[in-house]
């Protein structure tokens, strides 16, 4: 916080330390704002009610307002106005002196404002008038404490043309609407304290869809979602979610959501993917409308997870919030890792799962720690750390706990912590009250950066019949210090049983074994096996670490056929998929007629019979999810692939990709065909009970494998495929996104004349609506095709392109 005239001059960056933090000398507690939206330029007149810390026993006389690209008309304390000498004003804040020091009192000002260019703080797009706050965006439209510690009730008043803007939204409950001469007032009224960056406002010519959830209590939560006209009849899913997410949360935490109505507004333009200010949740539309035509399966989980996400926040951010933005992971972490919670209930939990472990093995690329100590713009703080290892961090923390003792706990937390402000170590100083169970090591889980390596090794005993894993941590953290790492861990025998695991020297037994490693080198010893086991570890990715560990050749394919653990048959297809890159990349650096050359290609192919041989064996396995079997049949990326390779040939990665890809499906189109063939005959049986009205979660995963088996045809039977993918497109152009987009991705990659055909067939299709237009622009910059460098470039000068759109530039 500047505390001078001097630090406020500066001009290089600030690097703001999380050591450096001071509690504010005083507090805004509450804010009357006015916003005029018919004046030109835009007029704010706001009131605060400060009042002092008094904990803090060195307060100064003078009061730091944040506030940027704000013209002062006039200011007032107490009534008295301010003459020029009373304060001094940057373009970054304003400082008052000579302040009531021990009193409560009352700054008044009028500011014109400009409107944002850059979606932040107050900005107007397709006829919508819209506040972001978060993170400093309300400093944009009038001078405040823009600080999540400093937490303020709100009256908003919002006058506005009538015509133009006929819905008038802020926090809280409207307690005052009038018209006169075609000028519309609104007063909302917010009594639950929160930050700045929590503060919301709406204003435009938009639709409302209502709907109530009934409360545990039996008490009416109303619902509102605000769209444009045309959207109206897209919100169902989002709205459906919405309620089962209030459910969950009531059932999961036993909270009870208090809001005296929950409003939802969506907006084509906006910067981030959803906002979750208190009771008014802000959402890019890619994010909250979703119908079968317009949205494919994996949008539709995308949908789901955002809207729960953003209420979710409802606690975890909003009624307990953080202290400063050192402790985003307070929010973000906690927040990712309930939508976590709540989707694998929903959607099911070994995909689920799958689905959050991509997201966070991403995050090792990034080396911050999950709360930094130091930033110098606070939006570099929202980085995939923060939500994907924060989410990994709370689970293992629930690992540790157990689900009902974690859940409990962390309730005692939102209900102690409602309405204050508060930190990491406030929230394990607090578990670990609650549960008798010391947790203050995790604190270091969140301030030491990157992903530790957890390197485990074996030895079996055949005379002893004991089985020993030697477990070893490490970081590439000069300063690391050992982390709480919990291990679960299975064997099984060489028929693929789960063995009885027995740890030496403990009283009971199981076929399943969490082990907290939690030293730098530690050993765990079973006893009473009688034939060596075949390890299956860090099940369901139970810690966020980088595992090394020797399978050998054969063990992997092994697991992926009988591991009982879901999660780690598709993380054993994972690793083989990643050996047989690596070995086929490497091999083709060597000479074509070298000895070398030879005894790896020989090695490789028995290693890549092998995995064929146990692929066909998963594709006549009916017994796994459809989506998973998709999931595990599915390469990953070359990004993914090229991040195994040091300074890798990107080309090359490409080529070795396709290599692969292409033997795959040689050596097994037959067991495509057959498989393709019956998922062809039950996709379209009826779903007695469907989850959603337009969703449901079985005929998704029937949808993936099918679409999946379609894609390797396409390589071993282009002609046909070809045929059958127009046909496809043709069928489902208007009725299902998923199989629309898996038919064009699969032209897109041939040059052939169904390919131009079919992105105009899209294209008229769905040239109104944004969205669906992002999944045309981005199948077209994927593909494979010779010319996708020329067609990109071309795409850049399309009409339907808008290079101020994020969803445009990320498509």
């Amino acid at each position: 916080m500047f505390s001078s005239t001097q630090e406020l001059k500066r001009t290089t960056p600030k690097e703001f330390r999380l050591s450096d933090y001071k509690a504010p000398e005083y507090f805004t507690t509450h804010v009357d704002l006015s916003i005029d939206l018919t004046k030109k330029p835009l007029i704010v007149k706001s009131r605060l009610t400060v009042k002092p810390n008094f904990e803090c026993k060195d307060r100064s006389s003078h009061f730091l307002l944040d506030g940027e690209k704000l013209k002062l008309k006039s200011i007032s304390i107490n009534g008295s106005e301010l003459e020029d000498e009373d304060y001094f004003m940057t373009d970054k804040a304003l400082l008052i002196f000579q302040i009531p020091k021990d009193k409560e009192f009352t700054i008044e000002s009028e500011v014109e404002i400009e409107e944002s260019q850059d979606l932040f703080g107050l900005y107007k797009t397709q006829g919508i008038y819209l506040v972001k706050a978060e993170t400093e965006g309300l400093r944009k439209v009038h001078f405040c404490q823009d600080r999540p510690d400093v937490l303020a009730t709100y009256t908003t008043t919002i006058i506005a043309d009538e015509k133009q803007y006929p819905i008038l939204l802020s926090n809280g409950e409207m307690k005052n609407s009038k018209s006169s001469d075609g000028i519309l007032t609104v007063t909302w009224e917010d009594n639950v304290p929160k930050p700045s960056y929590l503060f919301a406002l709406v204003a435009g010519e938009l639709q409302q869809i209502k709907d109530v959830f009934k409360r545990k209590s039996g008490k009416d939560l109303p619902i509102e979602f605000y769209v444009k006209k045309a959207a109206a009849d897209k919100c169902s899913f989002a709205m459906e979610v919405l309620k089962k997410a209030m459910s969950w949360e009531e059932k999961t935490y036993g909270l009870e959501c208090e809001l005296p109505r929950h409003m939802v507004a969506g907006i084509d333009k906006y910067a981030s993917g959803a906002s979750e200010p208190l009771g008014l949740n802000l959402f890019n539309t890619e994010y909250l409308l979703a119908t079968p035509a317009m949205k494919n399966d994996d949008g539709f989980l995308t949908v789901a997870e955002v809207v729960s996400h953003e209420f979710f926040h409802y606690r975890s951010g909003d009624r307990a919030t953080i202290r400063d933005w050192y402790n985003l992971v307070l929010k973000e972490g906690l927040t990712t890792f309930r939508e976590q919670e709540f989707a694998e209930e929903t959607f099911g939990q070994d995909l689920m799962r799958i689905r959050s472990v991509k997201y966070a093995r991403r995050v090792a690329e990034d080396s911050k720690p999950a709360r930094p100590d130091s930033y110098i713009n606070v939006r570099n703080l929202y980085t995939a750390s923060a939500y994907e290892k924060g989410a990994e961090i709370f689970r293992m923390m629930r690992t540790v706990l157990g689900k009902e003792v974690f859940h409990q706990a962390i309730a005692k937390f939102f209900n102690d912590y409602d309405g204050k402000a508060a930190t990491i170590e406030d929230l394990i100083q607090s578990l670990t009250k609650t549960t008798g169970k010391d947790l203050t090591q995790f604190l270091l889980w969140f301030t030491q950066s990157g992903m530790p390596i957890l390197e485990v090794k074996d030895e079996y005993n055949s005379e002893t019949q004991t089985y020993t894993l030697q477990v070893k941590q490490s970081s590439s953290d000069k300063n690391y210090k050992p982390l709480p790492i919990p291990l679960i861990i299975g064997l099984l025998d060489e028929k693929g049983q789960e063995m009885e695991l027995q740890l030496k020297d403990a009283k009971d037994s199981s076929k399943e074994k969490t082990l907290i490693a939690d030293k730098e080198y530690q050993e765990f010893q079973f006893t009473g096996l009688t034939s060596r086991p075949i390890p299956s570890l860090l099940r369901d990715f139970s810690a966020y670490v980088q595992l090394n560990y020797d399978y050998g050749d054969f063990n992997l394919p092994f697991l992926m056929v009988f591991d009982s653990n879901v999660f780690n048959r598709w993380d054993a297809a994972q690793k083989c998929i990643a050996k047989i890159f690596i070995d086929s990349y490497s091999s083709r650096s060597l000479k074509s007629d070298s000895k070398e050359k030879r005894i790896a290609t020989s090695v490789n192919q028995i290693y890549f019979l092998d995995y064929i041989k146990t692929l066909r064996i998963l594709l006549k396995d009916d017994s796994i999810n459809p989506w998973i079997l998709s999931d595990l049949l599915t390469l990953p990326s070359e990004r993914e692939l090229a991040s195994l390779i040091s300074n890798p040939d990107l080309q090359a990665v490409h080529a070795t990709r396709e290599f692969i890809l292409n033997k795959i499906a040689d050596q097994l189109a037959p067991d495509f065909k057959t498989k393709y063939d019956s998922l062809l005959k039950n996709i379209a049986e009826s779903i007695q009970k469907p989850l959603f009205k337009d969703f449901d979660m079985r005929m998704a995963e029937k949808r993936a494998l099918r679409n999946t088996c379609l894609k390797y045809l396409a390589r071993s039977d282009k002609d046909n495929i070809v045929k059958k993918s127009f046909a496809l497109l043709q069928s489902s152009l208007q009725t299902n996104m998923t199989d629309t987009i898996t038919a064009i991705d699969i032209l897109s990659n041939f040059d052939c004349p169904e390919r131009a055909k079919a992105l105009d067939l899209y294209y008229q299709q769905w040239e109104k609506d944004d969205n669906a237009i992002n999944y045309w622009f981005r199948v077209q910059a994927s593909s494979n095709s010779s010319s996708t460098v020329k067609n990109v470039r071309e795409l850049l000068g399309h009409k339907a392109f808008d290079i101020t759109n994020p969803n445009k530039v990320y498509a």
